[in-house]
């Protein structure tokens, strides 16, 4: 039982102490932000939700442990949102909803893609608040996930990837950022894009600082994340997803030549690429896909990354 269904659940005094004593001491701490901490061990799945509902402060997760007589037990988390988590999945998001903008923007119950935000999630391992999420329609779980990690290891991110993926969790597509941290004084950090979709994680794209302007575009092709149709649009009708598909067949390639042609061009000239290189990208770009994906630039996200680092574009020429 919980508030959204109209009741406030009963919580131990001692655990609701514990609880606010470790949240207080993190928040006031500028150290724990993006820091996953332990607040409560021990805590009983029931508890867990109860504290977490009441709770107003988001990215909170409770991590199943062990099972005694058929209830779970586990652990209470937080990882306070840095500013750099917050930003690249926000970006990450809007570039998706941009290329679907016309799903996104309908009111009401017309609107068929719908951006969840960091709205708690049941997995089958816990709890937990996503850095960002997309759902469909009037669904209750999440299609598709954005995780951030700047300070935390890169296989902490691939294990919160694999806890949001099907059968773990709910969501079809996982995208996740793996953030340099520390990075060397006066040199952008390495930012890497990872994309889990039906059960295999693999790096969809590794952009290094200096690489190239950045664009969805042929040129830019090795470093494009495609996202399917189908999974991101779960629960849409078919004539949606079938509209979704043909538009982007067009809008794609006539923004990679008109809009991407540009930057590679720009690119070639300041002697940031070599025009063999454009040219042997281009060409691997010709299968596609152009049919049932949308594209996520990988340095759209670095661009997001940067920014909220406070480091200007020209240190990645």
């Amino acid at each position: 039982m919980s508030q959204r269904d109209g009741v406030v659940p009963v919580v131990a005094p001692a655990l609701k102490s514990q609880f606010d004593h470790g949240l207080s001491r993190i928040l006031e701490d500028p150290s724990k932000s993006g820091i996953e901490s332990l607040l409560c061990s021990n805590v009983a799945r029931a508890d867990a939700e109860a504290l977490l509902d009441q709770a107003e402060q988001p990215s909170f997760a409770f991590r199943v442990t062990h099972e005694v007589d058929g209830h779970q037990f586990g652990n209470i988390y937080i990882d306070p949102p840095a500013l750099v988590h917050e930003a690249v999945a926000y970006n990450s998001a809007e570039t998706i909803k941009g290329w679907l903008w016309w799903l996104a923007s309908l009111a009401g119950r017309s609107q068929v893609l719908r951006v969840g935000g960091t709205a708690r999630v049941a997995l089958s391992s816990g709890l937990r608040d996503p850095d960002q999420s997309f759902y469909v329609s009037n669904m209750t779980t999440p299609n598709m996930v954005f995780e951030a990690a700047y300070s935390q290891r890169r296989r902490d991110l691939e294990r919160v990837m694999c806890d949001w993926l099907v059968p773990s969790g709910p969501a079809l597509v996982v995208v996740g950022v793996d953030i340099q941290y520390p990075h060397p004084p006066r040199t952008p950090p390495r930012v890497e894009v990872l994309l889990l979709s039906g059960g295999e994680a693999r790096a969809g794209a590794a952009v290094h600082c200096g690489a190239g302007s950045g664009c969805v575009s042929p040129v830019m092709y090795d470093h494009t994340l495609w996202v399917p149709v189908d999974r991101l649009l779960r629960g849409a009708s078919w004539s949606t997803r079938l509209l979704a598909c043909l538009c982007l067949a067009w809008l794609v390639p006539l923004y990679s030549v008109l809009w991407g042609g540009r930057y590679a061009l720009e690119d070639v000239l300041s002697g940031r690429r070599r025009l063999l290189d454009v040219a042997s990208a281009s060409v691997r770009s010709l299968g596609g896909p152009w049919w049932g994906a949308v594209p996520l630039d990988a340095y759209a996200v670095r661009a997001a990354v940067f920014q909220a680092l406070g480091i200007r574009p020209r240190t990645t020429a």
